[in-house]
């Protein structure tokens, strides 16, 4: 069962209480971990509480120091460490121990921190993740390509399974509202997100639900910024070719191009030659194409939002607002390379995920600090000595 949740604001009396102590004898660790203490200051961890009760029973002895056991986890994250050589840091340490909220003489061991991975994960994982060897180096893209395609039908088998109603919440689902709860939720109260009631999101092949249909049409004022891919060295034109009213492909001989069906796969539309059962009879055939059965032109229909833009594709307004997808590239390089996310070799799928949303709740913390600026040092008299 969940033993005594400290609340936010009696960890802060007893932090400053803890760094008052400490000052005479460890100066020079309060200086030093001057920038977490700022952090696990604006840290509430009052908002985790919901979310750790349905993951603890009713019954038997209570788990102590679960919030301090979190937020130990996300000054781990900071300091880009495993668990087996933080929890010597703590130890080592003693104004560490008390960031965390832990007294010197009471850290807890390894064991408690693996333990509660394992509580907030609704996934069970094999014993042992087999792991096919590398063939070879990988290749790596120039600046400003994006990477070639591996799988061409990936994108039609999730869709697939989204309208066959298959739900991709997984075992990282808990670990996701607590990102959502200790992180992002007071980042949008500070007003660092932009306006919730008008959000502005970056994604980079990101599936997200903003109220259109699977069958193109628009079901609220969400305007798409779609790169278009040109890996697949097709023309997004119809060159010399022209559309009438109709929205029928008009041919080079002036003739109206005849409807031949639909890719049900790529969503085209597919029109054929006119004469296409006597192309010898066109004039313009050599020009057009040389094919026996004559030229064939693909389209797709007006409310494709990746093509047929409400802002004019390549128009200033369409470049500036298209820019903000290197939000999605900053985020990434914070927590792969910053956090030191992408030199990790674990094995299991939960530690991925565990260290990745540590990485998160840090970068959400580095923005909120330099906004509020708790005026921790100063009032405790540490402003000179902290600087």
């Amino acid at each position: 069962m969940l033993g005594y949740w400290r609340p936010h604001e009696q960890f802060l009396r007893w932090l400053e209480q803890k760094l008052l102590s400490f000052l005479h004898q460890h100066e020079k660790q309060i200086r030093f971990y001057a920038h977490i203490l700022e952090k696990v200051y604006v840290l509430n961890l009052d908002r985790l509480l919901p979310l750790a009760l349905g993951r603890y029973s009713f019954t038997g002895r209570p788990a102590q120091n679960q919030p301090e056991t979190f937020r130990a986890l996300v000054v781990m994250g900071h300091y880009k460490e495993g668990i087996t050589s933080f929890v010597g840091r703590l130890r080592a340490h003693p104004v560490l121990a008390a960031v965390c909220g832990f007294e010197p003489d009471s850290v807890p061991g390894m064991g408690t921190f693996y333990e509660f991975l394992d509580r907030f994960w609704l996934g069970e994982e094999p014993p042992k993740v087999s792991r096919e060897p590398r063939r070879g180096k990988s290749k790596r893209s120039k600046g400003g390509e994006k990477l070639p395609e591996d799988d061409m039908n990936r994108v039609t088998g999730l869709v697939r399974r989204v309208l066959d109603g298959y739900s991709f919440e997984g075992p990282e689902t808990l670990l996701q509202g607590i990102l959502t709860e200790c992180a992002v939720k007071p980042s949008l109260d500070l007003g660092l997100c932009g306006d919730s009631r008008k959000p502005v999101l970056a994604g980079d092949g990101t599936p997200l639900e903003t109220g259109a249909s699977h069958l193109g049409k628009n079901a609220n004022s969400t305007e798409p910024f779609i790169d278009l891919n040109n890996r697949r060295g097709q023309k997004r034109t119809l060159s010399a070719f022209e559309v009438n009213n109709l929205g029928r492909p008009i041919c080079l001989e002036g003739l109206e191009m005849v409807y031949n069906g639909v890719d049900e796969k790529r969503q085209h539309i597919k029109w054929c030659c006119p004469l296409h059962q006597e192309p010898n009879r066109c004039p313009k055939k050599q020009e057009c194409s040389p094919s026996s059965y004559g030229r064939v032109v693909y389209t797709k229909p007006d409310d494709d939002f990746r093509l047929f833009t409400k802002t004019p594709r390549g128009s200033k307004a369409w470049k500036k607002a298209y820019a903000r997808r290197t939000t999605v590239e900053r985020t990434i390089k914070r927590i792969l390379v910053d956090y030191d996310i992408e030199s990790l070799r674990f094995r299991a799928e939960k530690r991925w995920f565990w260290f990745a949303s540590l990485a998160a709740i840090n970068q959400h913390l580095d923005v909120q600090v330099g906004v509020l600026k708790q005026p921790l040092f100063t009032k405790l008299g540490l402003i000179q000595k902290a600087a």
